[in-house]
């Protein structure tokens, strides 16, 4: 009772287990969580004093761990979180700035772990594992910034350190280029580089690329520039800055150095592929650059199929045994000593639907006229008729033949060209050659008898024309776009030569020489025809006086002081002289014969006389 009463524990009964406490001694109390240790081993970091809650915690906790030491264990060496960081400086960016410090002077007894940098306004971050700078990202252009650091261990985060200078982030001149390189040439080296990682908030406006040694540059927007103007044989190295409104930023890393030699031709250009049956002729233009070097030839190869042909030089070339209907891609290359360039592409698919090229064409200059022949298409579509052009001019023919006559221009060279045509209207290759120039038609001694008098004027047939009138001579019959030559007879003299037109006509001015003789004269105009046979037309003239004027003969005086123009017409003067004179002399011996009549008649009514 007494026992109850003074608050003893009541023994327990043989029936009645006995309690844990009964059973064992009394527990201490746990000690303190590690994160309870490393908050108030770095409080004293944080904070100017502990408070007494806190102290005395601490004592419980240590008088704690002495109880339960082993008799002569030192215990474990007394960790805490490291000091701040020390010297924190700051450099503005675009939207960033880069923070960098020096390690604390203690690290608290454990490693340093990390740190963090924290922005103030706004309160961003960035960390590292170690290393001792770190950029802050997301700031706003024109707003002033500080930065703080912690340091971060094992036991904790130690304090932050003093806050840095401020800076305001703002638009820069942008990174370095990334990963420049560079391909030699003749003499030049192309280099090529990927834009930097930051524009430093404004657009890049340029490049420039300087070699080294030397100098040369080069200046570009975009990211490839050729530098030109380097010596052959010479090592070279390239580095590249970009530049925008904020000024130049940091050079890139150089480049691995190459050295400038004559090369292989970079690619043909403008290629062009005309598609016929099993075929594909492709043009092109030649390269920019022969890579220092005489290009020596050209190939063009097919696929599918690897099909090829190669020129030594012309710029065009036919790969033929094609499948019509397969697409295509012809790869173009060329080459010089040095080695072959790249290819230039073209695509193509050859077509049944078009007549195959004309070869073996040959165009022969002859009078006022070309002859053409050539050898049919043997693949392709039916040919239904033939185009044949002559150039300069326009000079034309259609034909179903493999011939055909075109009307020439005297002393013109022409390159006449042949096409197929289908009956579609689908055209094939061309075949094509050239001529020596054209003759003019040949003018005969004598007027041509048989020409027929079907040469008029644009007044018509006239029969009298006068010396020194001016007339229009009209022609037809002639070949197309040839030449015609007038001339008047007895001795032939040249008028003028004229370009019929598409119909085979013309229509030439001519004058009557001034010093023509009268009588009658033969106009003739010589050409060939539309078959390039020849072809002559002419009409007769009188000429009304002679061209001379005075006395009868002064015509022939003329001549005799030395007239450039030959006498074409005969001279009435002398017979007109000795017919007037005739006719006095009739009259006269009239007269006397009528005299002498009448003095008979007188004598014969006179008396006789007689004889005494």
């Amino acid at each position: 009772m007494r026992a109850r009463e003074a608050g003893a524990r009541p023994s327990a009964g043989p029936h009645q287990p006995a309690t844990a406490a009964a059973r064992s001694p009394a527990t201490p109390s746990p000690p303190p969580r590690r994160r309870d240790l490393h908050h108030h081993r770095c409080a004293h970091l944080h904070r100017d004093r502990p408070d007494q809650r806190d102290q005395l915690h601490l004592r419980h906790h240590r008088h704690q761990r002495q109880r339960h030491r082993p008799r002569g264990h030192r215990g474990p060496r007394r960790r805490r979180c490291a000091r701040s960081a020390a010297h924190p400086s700051a450099t503005a960016g675009h939207t960033s700035a880069s923070v960098s410090w020096t390690a604390p002077a203690s690290d608290g007894g454990s490693a340093i772990t990390g740190y963090t940098v924290t922005a103030s306004p706004g309160g961003a971050t960035c960390t590292t594992t170690g290393a001792l700078t770190c950029t802050v990202t997301g700031l706003t252009n024109g707003t002033s910034y500080t930065f703080a650091i912690t340091a971060t261990n094992a036991v904790g985060t130690g304090p932050a350190s003093a806050a840095t200078t401020a800076v305001t982030p703002a638009p820069g001149p942008p990174t370095a280029p990334r990963t420049p390189t560079a391909v030699a040439g003749n003499a030049r080296a192309s280099v090529s580089w990927t834009a930097p990682a930051s524009d430093g908030g404004s657009p890049i406006t340029g490049y420039v690329v300087t070699a080294s040694p030397g100098g040369a540059s080069c200046v570009t927007s975009t990211l490839a520039c050729a530098v030109t103007g380097l010596t052959n044989g010479t090592a070279y190295t390239f580095s590249i800055v970009a530049t925008n409104s904020a000024g130049t930023g940091p050079a890139s890393t150089a480049t691995t150095a190459v050295t400038p030699a004559p090369s292989a031709p970079t690619a043909p250009r403008s290629p062009v592929a005309t598609s016929g049956s099993r075929q594909v002729t492709v043009t092109w233009t030649a390269p920019a650059d022969d890579g220092g070097s005489p290009i020596t030839g050209y190939s063009v190869t097919a696929a599918p199929g690897g099909g090829t042909c190669t020129t030594t030089g012309a710029l065009t070339c036919t790969v033929t045994g094609l499948t019509d209907g397969t697409a295509y891609t012809f790869a173009i290359t060329a080459t010089n000593a040095v080695g072959t360039g790249p290819s230039a592409g073209v695509a193509a698919t050859p077509a049944a639907g078009s007549p195959g090229p004309v070869t073996g064409v040959l165009a022969t200059a002859r009078t006022s006229s070309i002859d053409v022949s050539w050898t049919p298409p043997t693949t392709g579509s039916p040919v239904d008729h033939y185009l044949v052009t002559a150039s300069p001019g326009r000079a034309t023919c259609r034909t179903s033949t493999t011939s055909c006559v075109l009307g020439g221009v005297e002393g013109v060279a022409y390159t006449v060209t042949v096409q197929a045509v289908d009956a579609l209207g689908r055209v094939g290759q061309p075949g094509s050659a050239s001529t020596t120039p054209v003759r003019a038609p040949q003018i005969a001694t004598a007027p041509p008898a048989d020409a027929p008098l079907t040469l008029t004027t644009d007044q018509g047939r006239i029969s009298v024309v006068s010396p020194g009138q001016a007339l229009t001579v009209l022609g037809t019959g002639f070949a197309a776009h040839s030449t015609a030559t007038i001339a008047i007879y007895s001795t032939p003299v040249v008028l003028g030569t004229v370009v019929t037109d598409g119909n085979g006509n013309f229509a030439k001015p001519v004058v009557v020489p001034p010093e023509l003789a009268a009588g009658t004269h033969t106009l003739v105009a010589y050409g060939v025809d539309p078959a390039g046979a020849t072809h002559s037309m002419r009409m007769l003239v009188t000429v009304s006086k002679a061209s001379g004027t005075g006395p009868a003969g002064s015509a022939t005086a003329a001549r005799g002081r030395g007239s450039s123009l030959a006498s074409t017409g005969a001279d009435v003067a002398a017979p007109l002289t000795g017919g007037i004179a005739l006719t006095a002399l009739g009259l006269g011996l009239l007269l006397v014969a009528q005299r002498r009549r009448a003095a008979a008649g007188a004598r014969t009514s006179m008396p006789a006389a007689r004889d005494d």
